[in-house]
């Protein structure tokens, strides 16, 4: 399968300010964020002991509208949507690191053979994130 690859970028701008970032640029592209996860906090609070130097954050980048008419068109898509809104961004010996996994085009087209217009919208959705994550550096 082409096209299967890891979206990978760095900033030299703090962890926190790239957020902030995502958070105000999103809009112009009709996302928001949804949800910041501090995985520090998250494995903390199940009482794992964190190394100091650990700083990884998950991004849930969504556009409402566009997902609840996709889920409500087809509640089978959600399986894949979910996945797609989630960017990594995670301190790498003092730089900014953002990863993001689009999925392939001709991925979704083999998981649903029969919904025509949900690959293209779900890859075009794929490109926008990776637009905030760019504009965000």
């Amino acid at each position: 399968m082409k096209n299967k690859s890891l979206f990978r970028a760095e900033t030299s701008k703090p962890i926190r300010e790239f957020i902030e970032d995502v958070k105000k640029n999103a809009p112009q592209f009709g996302f928001r964020v949804h949800e910041v996860v501090n995985m520090r906090e998250l494995y903390e609070g199940y009482a794992i002991e964190v190394a100091a130097d650990f700083e990884v954050y998950s991004i849930t980048l969504c556009s409402p509208q566009k997902s609840y008419k996709s889920i409500t068109k087809n509640p089978e898509r959600n399986a894949v949507i979910v996945e797609q809104k989630q960017i990594i961004v995670y301190n790498n010996n003092g730089i900014t690191t953002i990863n993001y996994l689009p999925l392939p085009e001709e991925f979704v087209k083999e998981v649903f053979p029969d919904d025509e217009q949900f690959p293209g919208s779900l890859h075009e959705s794929c490109l926008k994130r990776i637009q905030i994550i760019k504009v965000s550096l």
